[in-house]
């Protein structure tokens, strides 16, 4: 209450075209940025399991020669 005492004028920050959603402060609150950090290693798991998934794999090399004959013994 200190901060935004009751008939003291005060900047205001709204959307325009949508005066209903005003806030006093822009930015993330530190309690906001915490659950961010928080969140952080989850999404960065996520992000490198739908890298493996995407990344494409390379056949395996096929057992028989190529000719499809049995290699002659020396």
């Amino acid at each position: 209450m200190k901060r935004y005492p009751v008939g003291a004028s005060v900047p205001v920050y709204y959307r325009p075209g949508q005066s209903s959603e005003a806030v006093l402060e822009v930015g993330l609150d530190s309690s906001e940025l915490f659950v961010l950090l928080g969140l952080m290693p989850f999404n960065l798991i996520a992000l490198w399991l739908c890298a493996l998934m995407m990344w494409p794999s390379k056949p395996e090399p096929s057992c028989l020669p190529s000719s499809g004959r049995r290699a002659a013994s020396a």
